[in-house]
């Protein structure tokens, strides 16, 4: 187990951190604690994200204009001496001691990769990141990076890896020697049934047993199979009614949307497409 202020402490450190945990658990929280132990000491951060709706949610920027990357999916020396020219982007890395990336796992490992070589190539050379304190956050267990239809016929005909490839498989993630922080407490949800659900969900873990315990209004599940995947599943999509305080929701169209995989699929599968529907 480890609480924020744990966490919080191995961040005062100086050393690079990858902070994670699931949804509610504080990563933002124990993130903006830290900012403000640094601007108290004079130390302004680079805080960055890995999508432009990330990065307003933190205050920051993506990672890419920051870097001067932009929209470049690999760097050619004639890149990255155009980058180290540009008197912009040198003057805020030369002064940046802590870059702090978020929703790293959107973040393709190209992308981290190209970030280490500006930082290197600016500041220090023999050093990941140019020497500057890294501190990623994320959970991998939420959205993967978005990848173009080029990139995925490439991964899939010459790469070693199927499937979406994550910012650890980067070669710059080991150099980083990153401190793991996986913070367990709950601060956004304390119905613990509920709670126990959403994480076999985040687990793919889910089955009959977690709705047969907690029955939800408005849908209807069944469930074939083994343990950890659906056959099908119906899902009825409920908006609420006009007249006040507890009135109840109604299916739209009164029946439920029925996804049928004429076989097993695990439930990410179904969730993609209950949230495409």
């Amino acid at each position: 187990r480890m609480t924020q202020d744990e966490a919080l402490t191995i961040l005062q450190t100086g050393a690079n951190v990858f902070l994670t945990g699931e949804p509610g658990s504080g990563k933002t929280h124990t993130v903006n604690a830290y900012v403000r132990y640094l601007r108290d000491r004079n130390i302004e951060p680079a805080i960055t994200a890995s999508t432009g709706i990330a990065a307003t949610h933190i205050g920051g920027v993506t990672i890419h204009s920051w870097s001067g990357i932009g929209i470049k999916t690999d760097l050619t020396e004639y890149d990255l001496d155009a980058i180290t020219s540009n008197e912009g982007v040198v003057k805020h890395v030369r002064k940046t001691r802590v870059l702090i990336i978020d929703e790293v796992s959107m973040l393709a490992p190209e992308t981290l990769g190209m970030v280490d070589m500006v930082l290197r190539a600016i500041q220090n050379p023999d050093l990941p990141f140019g020497g500057i304190q890294v501190i990623l956050v994320g959970d991998f267990f939420q959205l993967p990076p978005v990848m173009k239809n080029y990139q995925k016929q490439e991964q899939g005909l010459f790469g070693d890896q199927k499937g979406p490839r994550f910012a650890y498989n980067s070669a710059v993630w080991s150099k980083l020697q990153l401190i793991v922080c996986y913070l367990t407490e709950q601060h956004r949800q304390d119905d613990s049934e509920l709670l126990s659900i959403l994480t076999a969900i985040r687990a793919d873990t889910f089955n009959a047993l977690d709705v047969r315990r907690r029955p939800v209004h408005g849908a209807d599940f069944s469930f074939k199979g083994n343990r950890h995947h659906l056959h099908w599943c119906g899902v009825f999509v409920s908006h609420a009614q006009p007249g006040g305080e507890g009135a109840p929701a109604r299916p739209r169209g009164g029946r439920p949307v029925v996804f049928d995989a004429g076989g097993d699929l695990s439930i990410g599968d179904y969730a993609g497409r209950c949230i495409a529907n």
